[in-house]
């Protein structure tokens, strides 16, 4: 037997096709899974099946007449969220919906964006591929490597935004440096395009710091010069943009 709520009467179709339905789910229970024979009495399109031995849920997709009879098209629902999402939307393109399965697919663009899903605690991080959020600590004035970048094996243009910021507690004193600096790779060896424009920010007693962008073999590397005897906090945010 079935159970339903009230819903318009749907007609069946004669040719290969179906249709959404705007009513609400009419759920139907029975004692085993649905077959290509069960169109009703009559069932829309997007009702669901509950098999109440197995608990396996159905939905219905469709209608299909070709080569012969009109047939239920109905496909298992493999899992029940009791928080299902809708719709989903970003700022353009409209309302996203979940596929059958209750999946929604949030992907990175392969250059500028990247996704990776958490299993344990459920959640979605996007980071972004051209950027990198480094930090380091210097106890005297011998450069210190913040990153090192290795340019790859595809001849291109590298260029580097580079913003520093230097702190010593005990002074307390500070310092801030933007870099902007441009490296040429043809994959194997890296070059230095002109001299990184810099702009510095200091206060007397970080005079001595610096920032600067060098490179060895096929790597860009950005380097921190501390102070003699000062214990320096640095943190550097840098976005980069390649053409090849």
């Amino acid at each position: 037997m079935s159970n339903s709520n009230n819903t318009p009467t749907n007609s069946l179709y004669v040719q290969s096709n179906g249709t959404s339905s705007s009513s609400t789910f009419v759920d139907i229970f029975q004692p085993r899974n649905p077959t290509a024979n069960d169109l009703g009495p009559p069932y829309k399109t997007q009702q669901k099946w509950l098999n109440t031995q197995t608990g396996a849920y159905w939905i219905l997709k469709g209608f299909t007449s070709v080569g012969g009879p009109l047939q239920a098209v109905w496909s298992e629902i493999t899992e029940i969220s009791t928080a299902a999402i809708n719709t989903v939307q970003g700022d353009i393109g409209g309302e996203i919906s979940p596929t059958v399965g209750g999946n929604l697919f949030l992907l990175g663009d392969g250059f500028s964006i990247t996704t990776v899903g958490t299993l344990v605690n459920n959640t979605v991080t996007f980071s972004l591929l051209n950027y990198s959020n480094q930090t380091t600590t210097t106890a005297n004035a011998t450069p210190n490597t913040v990153m090192f970048i290795n340019l790859g094996a595809i001849a291109g243009v590298y260029t580097f935004d580079i913003n520093t910021s230097a702190f010593n507690a005990s002074t307390p004193a500070g310092a801030g440096y933007s870099l902007f600096g441009t490296v040429r790779t043809n994959g194997t060896t890296a070059t230095l395009i002109g001299v990184p424009d810099k702009i510095i920010n200091q206060e007397m007693t970080l005079a001595t710091t610096d920032v600067d962008l060098i490179v060895s073999g096929n790597s860009a590397i950005i380097q921190v010069t501390g102070a003699a005897g000062l214990n320096i906090d640095w943190r550097a945010i840098i976005f980069y943009t390649f053409v090849s």
